[in-house]
């Protein structure tokens, strides 16, 4: 064999054995990283996962069990925390998931399943699946936050991608959503919260003092103009400085339960407002995912408000929903609402790194099949 047949030789091995090796990472197994501690204690920051793809094109998840799907929306703040490596593995992914990320995530219901987060006898909040908790979710604590507070924020999300780009209309909407979830008053003290905390890095207590007694003194035009469209009375400025000032003072940011309803939408959706300065911020833009799936739906008839004013949720055909065991920290199906089944990638069956975690990742799940 001559060198130019070695050559060619060569070439061809290696062409094989990258086909080969898509082909077994498209429809065998993959690996992900996990950037977020979203399932904290179960699976950790920096965890690379094994990831087995057979098991779900057999049967569907079942609750309890964790697994790697597609977010529902592309996710541009997730896409920046990525490496190449996974960048380079997800060019080869269905073109349909251009932009969004894998998340790995516990499955809590199915199509079908009536879901309700309320305190249990422990005096934690818990999830309750069509009136019961679920054998592996009773040492879970889940905040009922998200469509679980809000059962319009779907909806908000929705509106908020369409205008994400236009600032102007953008703060018109995030005014509305104030009004429409009556938070106006927790609305303007989240306003408040970054510049108080600014002037105390800059100024200390002394000057946090000076701030807020001045803007009560002498507010300015465009803030009583703010509160008038919104409808808060002038007389109330006190205590919103004074709320902001405690939230602000804070050592942790605080949770999302704590936010209000148009600071939460412009959280998760991002983009720009004329509330938030120049700076575009990433996110989650959510229009061509709820005009494909959720326009199709009468949202009002799965997230309703009951008598008691906590809120009922059931999962419409040809979804599932998922959450983070780690409630305060997870991004989940509470947020983006509910995911297609087609959106499932696998079952992470190993832990693959840091070596000093190697091992299982759900093995209890696995032992009631």
């Amino acid at each position: 064999m001559n060198w130019k047949d070695r050559v060619w030789k060569t070439i061809w091995e290696f062409v094989y054995a990258v086909v080969a090796a898509v082909i077994i990472r498209l429809y065998v197994f993959e690996t992900m990283l996990v950037p977020t501690p979203s399932m904290v204690p179960t699976i950790q920051v920096g965890d690379r996962l094994f990831v087995e793809k057979i098991t779900y094109t057999t049967r569907l998840p079942r609750i309890g069990e964790i697994v790697v799907f597609w977010s529902p929306t592309p996710d541009e703040r997730a896409q920046k925390m990525l490496r190449f490596f996974d960048k380079f593995m997800d060019m080869f992914s269905p073109r349909k998931f251009k932009g969004h990320v894998k998340l790995v995530k516990r499955l809590v219901g199915e199509a079908g399943d009536t879901l309700e987060i309320k305190k249990a006898s422990d005096g934690k909040y818990h999830l309750f699946v069509n009136g019961k908790i679920p054998d592996p979710l009773k040492n879970i604590e889940y905040l009922p936050e998200g469509i679980f507070q809000y059962p319009s924020l779907l909806n908000w999300l929705y509106r908020a991608s369409k205008v994400r780009n236009d600032p102007k209309k953008y703060t018109e909407l995030l005014l509305e959503i104030a009004k429409e979830s009556g938070e106006q008053e927790k609305f303007l003290r989240d306003l408040f919260v970054p510049t108080i905390r600014y002037v105390k890095s800059r100024y200390g207590e002394d000057g946090v003092r000076k701030f807020i007694s001045e803007t009560i003194a002498f507010p300015s035009d465009e803030l009583v103009i703010l509160m008038r469209k919104i409808g808060v009375r002038v007389d109330r400025l006190s205590y919103i400085l004074n709320e902001a000032k405690k939230v602000a003072e804070m050592s942790s940011e605080y949770s999302v339960e704590d936010i209000s309803a148009p600071f939460l939408v412009f959280s998760i959706v991002g983009g720009k407002s004329d509330l938030t300065g120049d700076k575009f911020y990433p996110g989650e833009p959510y229009d061509k995912y709820y005009e494909e799936y959720l326009s199709k739906l009468d949202l009002s008839k799965y997230i309703r408000r009951a008598k008691d004013g906590h809120v009922i949720v059931t999962i419409p055909r040809g979804f599932l929903f998922f959450m983070g065991d780690n409630t305060r920290e997870s991004l989940d199906s509470r947020f983006f609402g509910f995911v297609p089944k087609e959106n499932v990638i696998g079952w992470p069956i190993l832990r693959i790194w840091p070596l000093n975690r190697f091992g299982p990742v759900q093995i209890r799940e696995r032992r009631g099949e």
